[in-house]
Formats: structure tokens, sequence, C-alpha cells
């Protein structure tokens, strides 16, 4: 049996496996069976084989301490190259997959990794297969991929608490996911439901396939067939992976959502999950929680200062994150030594007033009792409110700048705007900057009780919603000029800012404001996930694909202004005249010339209404005459009539008043 043969087979009995371990022992098989390859690999694969005979349960690390030595040998690459060539996308998917899990399980096969990856390419791009790689939903290849996706912090692993009511919901969600249904983790801000996802797909990712779900109008049901669980953190927030449940019945869909947004959905959609809420932590958790912070900081303490942050966070892990990883960059600069009391006393309390504190300490100043923002903090105000209109608050880094810069007058200062930077989350891998909590938006948007708000609603209003999306239109085509001039100066490092910057300009905006320079590129780097995460937004895209989006969006742009504006003739003549424009002008006259005037016209205005505007536009046009127009001049010659006779009447009566005052004097 080729090694073709042994992929298919191993993954069509076992839809649920590890694509790493299937990998593997595929391998293996084949290795055993032919005898090819090194010493090494002919006698570990010899080993495995006689275990799996044997019926003996083999290790999951054996497997791949195996694939680790067997990634190295040419023979090896070579054979599963083949393997793919012969086996096409049913053999590809799950051998990309593997190479992505074993260089996170083994960093020091990435060379190797990498090289494999590239010879997968070239047979995909040969059998004109690359495209059918792309999916809806990305395997991470790391859990420091994870963790970037959903703002945690790296040493999470070193300070989670599971006590037993929170491994009571971890257990639940695990068995509702791993027979094929959908969970939502339900709590309040700030009650670590993100925390308890992370440890939910931890644990589920042992022995089953697990995938970050990109929020995308093309979710299909692929993953279901393949045994692969989806994650995605806060469902209200992913409008299309919300749609498409409902409306195609998805399966295998693990999330999260807050108590108050979960209720307020509709009922169609909850009655798709598994509704798991979360307990409230006792002090004895937070007590602990705080502990494994300061510890894995290498923060000194006085031992009453645990009590008085498990009073301030009131419940909250994600406020003794933050406020450890404060003091922390306190103990750096030198401003403080050791954690005090005293210190914690002055931080807010409660992860509502420590995020509009954030906002007071940098951007505001405290006169008497009033907040007044300090100078130059009014470009930062109203760039962090754009940041709040894009979804899930994050942008590309550059894009984010660009909003500064158009926001920002000359004699503004940087300062505020690169300290509130370092309380963003920040991805690496898609460049990208984010509100480092949901709450953030809440005290931007006047959810909260605090003294700031009231200046930022009043700077938000003074904007507008329109104001506010215009700055984002105007920042992102000036950020586009500024990574393709970054990309022309280094190809190599250019690239991947490039590319990411298109996929914001699709999950912020829309397909049309790509630029031609990144959709060459990401076509031609299919393999590259950030590639593969703009086309799960768009689909696959050509030039010509591409030039009728951005033809379809501008028709529907000038079909939306010039509804506001009926006296561009010849933009309604571009984009399609509507049927009933008599009747639109008729009711815009109406409002503009007042009531009592509307009723002296409404004769003609009926008739105005009976009138196919679209005839005369179509025959102007043609250079030739049209009866609509013929109809048009007798209603505008009736009242032109009209007109002169109550003007006529008008002077006969101011005439005979006047006649009248004269007799009367």
């Amino acid at each position: 049996m080729g090694l073709k043969d042994a992929i298919t087979n191993y993954f069509a009995t076992r839809p649920r496996a590890k694509k790493v371990l299937g990998i593997a022992t595929a391998v293996a098989a084949n290795f055993a069976m032919i005898g090819s390859g090194s010493a090494v690999l002919a006698v570990a694969a010899g080993s495995l084989m006689q275990a799996h005979e044997d019926k003996q349960r083999i290790r999951s690390d054996q497997l791949i301490d195996f694939f680790k030595e067997a990634i190295q040998d040419p023979s090896v690459r070579d054979s599963l190259k083949e393997a793919v060539r012969e086996g096409g996308i049913a053999v590809a998917a799950p051998v990309t997959t593997a190479m992505n899990q074993l260089g996170a399980t083994v960093p020091e096969t990435g060379q190797f990794v990498d090289t494999m990856k590239s010879d997968l390419t070239v047979v995909l791009q040969e059998l004109g297969l690359l495209q059918e790689m792309l999916s809806y939903y990305e395997i991470p290849d790391s859990r420091k991929r994870i963790m970037n996706v959903w703002r945690l912090p790296p040493y999470l692993d070193d300070v989670l608490v599971i006590e037993d009511a929170r491994r009571a919901v971890i257990d639940s969600a695990v068995k509702h996911a791993k027979e094929g249904e959908n969970v939502v983790i339900l709590g309040a801000p700030g009650s670590g439901k993100t925390t308890v996802l992370y440890a939910i797909w931890r644990e589920l990712d042992e022995e089953n396939d697990t995938a970050l779900v990109w929020d995308t109008k093309d979710i299909a049901r692929t993953h279901e067939k393949d045994g692969v669980i989806l994650f995605s953190d806060d469902l209200p927030e992913t409008k299309e992976l919300a749609k498409a449940i409902v409306e195609k019945d998805i399966h295998g869909v693990v999330t999260t959502a807050r108590e108050q947004e979960w209720s307020r959905l509709p009922i169609d959609l909850r009655r798709k999950f598994n509704p798991i809420n979360l307990p409230n932590i006792s002090d004895e958790v937070m007590t602990e929680i705080t502990k494994n912070h300061l510890e894995s900081q290498g923060i000194t303490y006085a031992k009453t200062v645990l009590p008085a942050i498990v009073e301030n966070a009131r419940g909250s892990p994600i406020y003794v994150r933050y406020l450890v990883e404060e003091i922390k960059t306190e103990i750096k600069s030198g401003a403080v030594s050791k954690l005090s009391v005293d210190r914690v006393k002055q931080a807010p309390k409660g992860m509502t007033d420590y995020v509009a504190g954030i906002l007071a300490r940098i951007l505001f100043e405290l006169d008497g009792t009033i907040y007044k923002p300090r100078e130059g903090a009014l470009p930062v105000i109203k760039t962090l409110l754009c940041l709040a209109d894009l979804p899930n608050y994050e942008t590309h880094e550059v894009h984010l700048n660009q909003m500064f810069f158009a926001l920002k007058q000359p004699s503004d200062s940087p300062g505020p705007f690169n300290a509130f930077k370092q309380y963003l989350s920040r991805d690496p891998r898609f460049f990208s900057l984010k509100f480092m909590h949901d709450t953030l938006a809440d005290v931007l948007r006047g959810k909260v009780d605090h003294p700031v708000v009231g200046d930022i609603r009043l700077v938000a209003q003074e904007m507008g919603v329109s104001g506010r999306r215009n700055i984002e239109s105007k920042a992102l085509d000036e950020g586009w000029e500024h990574v393709k001039a970054e990309y022309e100066v280094d190809k190599a490092g250019g690239l991947e800012s490039l590319i990411a910057y298109a996929y914001f300009s699709t999950k912020n905006f829309d397909s049309s404001r790509i630029d031609e320079l990144a959709l060459d590129l990401a076509n031609q780097h299919l393999e590259n996930p950030l590639s593969q995460a703009l086309f799960a937004l768009t689909g696959p895209l050509s030039k010509e694909e591409l030039e009728k989006a951005r033809t379809r969006i501008s028709a529907k742009t000038i079909s939306e202004s010039d509804s506001k504006k009926p006296e561009q003739i010849q933009s309604y003549a571009k984009s399609g005249v509507p049927k009933d424009l008599g009747r639109i002008i008729q009711e815009r006259v109406k409002s503009a010339i007042g009531e009592e005037a509307g009723k002296e016209l409404s004769k003609g205005l009926q008739q105005l209404g009976d009138i196919d505007i679209s005839k005369i536009i179509d025959a102007a046009m043609k250079g030739e005459k049209s009866l609509e127009l013929e109809k048009l001049k007798k209603i505008e010659d009736s009242f032109e009539k009209k007109k002169m006779k109550k003007s006529r009447k008008s002077t006969d009566d101011q005439t005979e008043d006047e006649t009248h005052g004269e007799k009367d004097l």
C-alpha cells in the first residue's frame, strides 16, 4: 500500500484523528512495508507498526518523535510530495495541517516543515488545486497564535486556576463539543469567559482537530465532515457566523457571549446552542489567581496586598492581569521597587473604572471636580472612537496611525497617542492593534458611569457616525500608500504587512478597497496564512473579479448618493433611473416649497408623478425627442400660466387695497 492510500485510509476510518498523528502513522506504515528510508526511520517505523499489530496503545509522543525525525529525511519529504501529487486535495489538506501542528509542537523542525510546505505549494500549483486549500477556518499553528487572537497573556498557562466550578463548566463544554453540538460560555464582562474558552480549546485540542473560524459569509459544514471543532470568541460580534449557524444549521462551534447581549440575540440562534453560565469566582480562588500573577511577573509584595487586590478586582480575573502588568512596568521604570497596599488602594476598583481610569490618566486632567481633555488629547479620543466603530475593535497599525494623523493638528504631540497604544492588544501575525478588552468600547460608547464619559460622548456626537466613517475611509487610502512604499523598500519584510493591510481593508470595509499589488502578492503566496485569511473573507479573487467588485460597489454608492440628489441626472443615467423618479421629485418638491404652495401645485405634481423621467433621460442621451418631454413641457407651461395669473391677481388686489386706503384717508 502506497503512502497516498495509507493517508487516505487512515482518515477515512478515523474522521476525528489528530492530523499530525495520522500522518505519522501513515508514514510509519508505508516505510515499514516498503522498507525504504534511513535505518533509523525503518526501525522506528517497524516498532510502531509492530505495536499497532499487537493492538498496543501507541502514545502520541511516540508518533510525534517519529515524525520529527521523518520530516528531516529528504526521502520522506519526497514520498509525501508524491502522495499529494497522487491523492490531490484529499491528501494535501491533512498533510498541510500536520505541518502546521508539527511546527507548533516541535519548533526545532521549523526549517524542514517550511521546506515541506513550500514543496507542497509547488505541487498544488502544478495540479491547479491551490485555491481549494482555502477555507473558512484557520488551523492555529501554535498556542501563541490562539493567545494573540483572543488577547490572552503569553504566561496564561502559568497563572490559570481551574477550581471545581470551572472544571464542571469545562467538562460540560468538552462533552457537548465532542458530540458535535454548539456551545456558548456566558458570563459578565471581565468574568474570564475567554480564559475558560482557552481551557476548553486546550483540552479538546489534545485529541481533536480544532480551528479558529473566520467571520465570513462563506461558512459551510465542511468542518463537520472532517471532524473539526470551530472556536470563536464573542458570538454577538461575529455577525456572519451567527447568521450561518441559523441559516445553514452549522454545528461544532464553541464560543462566548456576554449574558446581556446573549439575551438580545434572536431566539432561533439561541436555540442552536447549549448555553453554560460561568459561576462567580470566590475570594479564595481570586486570591490564588492574584498570587499566581504576581509570582509569574516576579513582583515582590506584602501579604496584605493580596486581599486588597481581590477587593478591588470584584471577581474579575482580567482586572488582576492588567493591574499586575501595569505594576510590573512601574517596577521596571524604577518608579516603585515593591508592591505596597497603598499602591493597590490608589488603583480604580473594578474593570470598568480601571479602563476608564487609564483614559482619565493619559488623556484628561482634573480641574477641581471636572475632568477636561489634556492638550493634544482630542485626536487620540477621536481615533479611539473610530477604532470602536470597526469589527472586533481591531485594525492594521498603519491604518490606526493614519487615522490619528488625519485628526491631529500640527501642534499636537504624538505622546498621548503612543502612551495609550501601549494598552492596546497587539497581534504580530496580522500587524494589528485591538482594544485590550471590550470594556473600553463600553466606556467610549457611554455605557458606563464615569466622569470622563460625558466629554467623550460630546466628541463622538460632534464627529457623527458619517464623520468618523469618512476619517476611517480616508485613512485607509493613505495607509495603502505607506504599506506599498514600505514593500518597495523591503519586499521580503513588507510582504506580510501589505497582505495583512488587504485583510483589514476587506474586513473593515469591503473587497473593492484591496490594492491590486496586494491582490497579486496574495495570489502568489496562497500558502501564507495571511493570504488564506484574506481569501476566506473574499473568496478567491482575480483582477477581473476585483474590478467587478469595485464596479458593483461603485454603482451602489452612486445610486445611494443620487437618490438624495435628483438633480444629478448624468449619474442617474449611468447607474439606472428609478421608474418612480417622478414621485420622488414630487415628494421632494412638496417638502421644499411647503404645505400651502403644495396644495396649489397638487394637480401639476400629480401629473409629474405619472411621467417616466427615465425615458426623457434615455432620449436625451441619444439626442432624440421624447413624448414624455412634451408632457413635461406642457405641465411647465401650465404652471407658468398659473403663476402669471396669480401674479396679476396679486397686483390687482394690491391696487384695489391702495385705492380703498386713499378713500379712507
